[in-house]
């Protein structure tokens, strides 16, 4: 079975506050460690990630996975603020996950410390 990685564009409603979400599901699919990165350009946008299944590691700038492997598992559920270079993330194994990038203003809107390291309470249940 293939990884599924989908891109999800916001509706009508939301498209002011969010820009848009990313889907990534390798369960099943039979990769090797290299093929288990997932990347992420540079942006001026808010991410939220909720892992649904498995486990995900920052790769430190200029790393690989190996150097991920080495790195803190990721809450299931956590924000990374406005980002100047890439970022990559490393399952160990099969992952499901989903990353919504909303616009700064609306993540402050939601009640969002401007580090970034508390979630906003009505996200926090979600």
């Amino acid at each position: 079975m293939p990884p599924i990685s989908r891109l999800f564009l916001p509706t009508a409603p939301v498209a002011g506050c969010v820009a848009a979400g990313v889907f990534r599901d390798t369960r099943g699919a039979m990769l090797g460690a290299g093929d288990r990165m997932n990347h992420f350009p540079a942006t001026p946008l808010v991410t939220l990630t909720r892992v649904l299944h498995g486990d995900l590691h920052l790769v430190p700038r200029g790393g690989d996975w190996r150097a991920a492997s080495k790195e803190p598992v990721q809450p299931v559920q956590f924000a990374m603020g406005p980002q100047g270079t890439p970022v990559s993330s490393w399952a160990q194994g099969d992952i499901k996950a989903i990353t919504v990038a909303f616009y700064p203003d609306a993540w402050k809107d939601l009640g969002a410390d401007p580090s970034h390291v508390r979630l906003p309470p009505d996200i926090v249940h979600l």
